[in-house]
């Protein structure tokens, strides 16, 4: 159970790492002729970002891997996700609102410090909502339900973020100034991000499902 969950894990951060370039390509085809994409495998914030996003991934399967080996879930190990998608929601809203920003305000779009710390601010009180929402959730049904129903809010989540961050990022990137799309782009990472992640966990139900009929199938012959 855990490999195929390191398996699962594994695989988005090749994803991740392999959607760098294309995503940076499309959003900033005019840039990326004059500055090398590579230079961001040398950033040490895309690395911190990635670590986080894995270790989101790691906590969405925690408990999925416990039921799937039949292991007694406890409250202390729901609270696990529950805080990593709670901090996923927090992210999707961060992308909205520099989405939106970028769009309404243009150039000044959070150049102001209050700006900038009022939307980390949002996001981390919507971090702390979320976190008791889905703990309350956590309390009225099975711990696989629970997972799914966070990971079926993180996509919905993920997809009204990109509705709002692709547009935006369009209008951003005709305008004639410095770094146009910049903060849209925010708004498309964390949503492709969240959704990709959002998947793991019903990736792996999926395996293991596959791995117990071909297990039974073989005690059958």
């Amino acid at each position: 159970m855990k490999r195929v969950a390191f398996a699962i894990v594994l695989s988005y951060a090749c994803l991740f790492i392999v959607l760098t370039l294309p995503v940076l390509w499309g959003c900033f085809y005019s840039e990326v002729q004059r500055t090398p994409v590579l230079n961001v495998f040398s950033f040490g914030p895309y690395w911190a970002w990635l670590a986080v996003m894995l270790l989101c991934e790691s906590a969405l399967l925690l408990v999925p891997v416990k039921v799937a080996a039949r292991r007694p879930v406890s409250r202390r190990s729901i609270y696990i996700p529950v805080i990593a998608s709670a901090l996923l929601m927090g992210c999707l809203l961060l992308g909205l609102v520099c989405s939106i920003a970028e769009f309404v305000q243009q150039q000044d779009a959070l150049r102001e410090p209050w700006q900038g710390w009022s939307a980390l601010g949002a996001s981390v009180l919507l971090w702390v909502i979320w976190s008791i929402v889905f703990s309350r959730v956590a309390r009225q049904g099975p711990p696989r339900d629970v997972v799914s129903r966070q990971c079926r809010h993180l996509i919905q989540g993920s997809a009204l973020s990109l509705l709002v961050a692709v547009p935006t990022h369009i209008v951003a990137r005709h305008r004639d100034y410095c770094c146009a799309g910049y903060l849209t782009f925010v708004g498309i990472v964390f949503g492709l991000a969240v959704m990709l992640l959002s998947f793991g966990p019903g990736i792996f139900f999926l395996y293991i499902s596959r791995w117990k009929g071909l297990q039974a199938r073989a005690g059958r012959l």
